[in-house]
């Protein structure tokens, strides 16, 4: 009896030991042979699932943002938390995911600054999978219309700022103690609160 496939694991498989050559290797030099051998598959086999590395690492940016969306989303739709809460249990958790040992936001970071030496046309799709400005923009919008926020000259610039804070830390993670992320979180919180109206 033949073994039964499930694709979307077999994609997600690919994708993830795909992402780990893409570091390794730096886009342009991996092959379908490289990402193949780290998947422990013949090279056709892949040739199943995506039709070229451009299609694996757009899957990883697709697949990457949707759990991420379905987390932020469960904190957004929770009417007991205020709009200053909620920007920092999204940012907490967009942390602590990117804390995690291999996981495939951090992989997918290391890629796009690869991808940016190389001016790579590839990098939109990693910068729009961990863009926050919109969202924090509307909770910024939503928190000065229920006066939960104090008065901002200019909310763009305030959400802009919110993801530039969250940018610059993701970028510092490689080099931080194990433990040292909660400090940080607790200073980003302070700095939050200071929005209360």
């Amino acid at each position: 009896m033949p073994k039964i496939v499930d694709v979307e694991e077999m994609k997600h498989q690919i994708m993830t030991e795909a992402v780990h050559v893409f570091i390794r290797r730096g886009y342009h030099s991996t092959t379908f042979a490289e990402i193949a051998r780290r998947c422990g598959i013949g090279r056709t086999t892949i040739y199943q699932y995506f039709k070229n590395k451009e299609e694996i690492f757009i899957y990883a940016v697709k697949h990457i943002n949707q759990v991420f969306e379905a987390e932020y989303k469960s904190i957004l739709e929770d009417n007991r938390l205020d709009v200053l809460e909620k920007i920092k249990r999204i940012f907490s958790k967009f942390m602590m995911r990117c804390c995690k040992k291999n996981n495939e936001i951090t992989l997918l970071i290391e890629l796009g600054l690869i991808l940016k030496r190389d001016n790579h046309e590839l990098l939109e799709q990693v910068k729009k999978s961990v863009e926050l400005q919109d969202v924090f923009y509307k909770l910024l919008e939503e928190g000065a219309r229920a006066n939960q926020i104090k008065p901002l000259h200019n909310m763009e610039s305030m959400a802009f700022t919110l993801e530039a804070f969250m940018d610059s830390l993701m970028l510092y993670l490689p080099f931080m103690e194990p433990g040292e992320i909660n400090s940080h979180l607790s200073n980003f919180h302070l700095l939050i609160d200071g929005l209360k109206a």
